[in-house]
C-alpha cells in the first residue's frame, strides 16, 4: 500500500503557504495571543466590559525589575460598514500592543448588499509601508498564510494567522456572552 497520500498533500500544502513579513513588534504581539492560554485562571481571559456592547482583554506581563506593563489589548465592539446607501452591521475587533498601538483589525461581517461578494471576515495586519489585507469567505482561508518576523526574534518561526484568527474568535464569542448578559440585564431579565 503506497505510503505517498499524506506527504503529497502536505508539500501540497507547503507550497500554497504564503509568508507575510511584518515588522517585530507587530510578529511579538500575535506570537504572544496565539500561544497565550485559554484556561480562565489566567487575567487575560476575563473580560473588560467598557459599555453595553464594547469588551475588551488585556494581557499583561512582568519586566526583568519586577515592573508590569500591558503585553497586548482586544477590543470588541460593533461597526457599521456603508455600502450603496446602505448601513450594515459587523464587528471589529482591534488587537493594540502594549503602548496602544495598532497591530491587527479583523472585521467579522454577517450582512451584505446583494451585489458584494460574500468575504465575511477581513484581517488586516499593519506593517509598513503597506498595510496587509486578507479577505475571507471562511475562517479555514486563513490557514494559507503564516506571519514571520522582518528582523531577528530569538527562538522565532513562522505564526498561522489561522491560528491568531481562531484565538480571535474565542475572544469574541467570550465578548458576545459578556454583552448578552448585559443586554439581559438591562432588560430586567436578570
Amino acid at each position: 500500500m503506497p505510503e505517498s497520500s499524506p506527504i503529497q498533500t502536505q508539500s501540497r500544502l507547503n507550497s500554497k503557504i504564503q509568508v507575510i513579513v511584518v515588522p517585530k513588534r507587530v510578529y511579538n504581539v500575535v506570537k504572544s495571543v496565539v500561544d497565550s492560554s485559554t484556561n480562565q485562571v489566567y487575567e487575560w481571559n476575563k473580560p473588560i466590559v467598557v459599555n453595553e456592547k464594547t469588551v475588551k482583554f488585556v494581557k499583561y506581563k512582568v519586566l526583568q525589575n519586577n515592573v508590569e506593563v500591558k503585553a497586548w489589548e482586544i477590543v470588541i465592539e460593533p461597526m457599521v460598514i456603508q455600502r450603496e446607501e446602505t448601513e450594515l452591521n459587523a464587528t471589529l475587533i482591534s488587537v493594540r500592543d502594549g503602548t496602544g498601538r495598532l497591530v491587527a483589525d479583523l472585521i467579522i461581517r454577517s450582512e451584505f448588499t446583494s451585489y458584494e461578494p460574500r468575504k465575511s471576515y477581513t484581517l488586516t495586519i499593519t506593517s509598513k509601508p503597506d498595510n496587509i489585507e486578507i479577505d475571507a469567505k471562511s475562517i479555514h482561508e486563513f490557514e494559507y498564510y503564516v506571519i514571520e518576523p522582518s528582523s531577528d526574534v530569538p527562538y522565532a518561526k513562522p505564526v498561522s494567522l489561522a491560528a491568531f484568527v481562531n484565538k480571535l474568535m474565542f475572544f469574541y464569542s467570550k465578548a458576545l456572552s459578556v454583552v448578552k448578559n448585559v443586554e439581559a440585564y438591562e432588560d430586567g431579565g436578570i
